[in-house]
């Protein structure tokens, strides 16, 4: 299975994949270029910014990837 079929099994399978969970279970370290291999085959993938804070009180950002219905 290549990594893109594995993203795209997860993303059917599950709400939405970010670059830890890709890591952790694919050891997929550049996730968002898998993404834009899926989006290139004609898969809608929409992409939600999420916002966190981090320990030192500063604003961190991440993507979380998910299929358009």
């Amino acid at each position: 299975m290549t990594q893109c079929d594995q993203v795209l099994a997860y993303l059917q399978e599950n709400i939405a994949i970010t670059d830890t969970v890709a890591r952790e279970l694919f050891g997929i370290n550049r996730l968002a270029a898998r993404i834009w291999d899926l989006r290139a085959k004609g898969y809608k993938i929409e992409t939600e910014t999420l916002y966190f804070t981090t320990r030192l009180g500063r604003m961190g950002k991440y993507a979380a990837y998910r299929l358009k219905e």
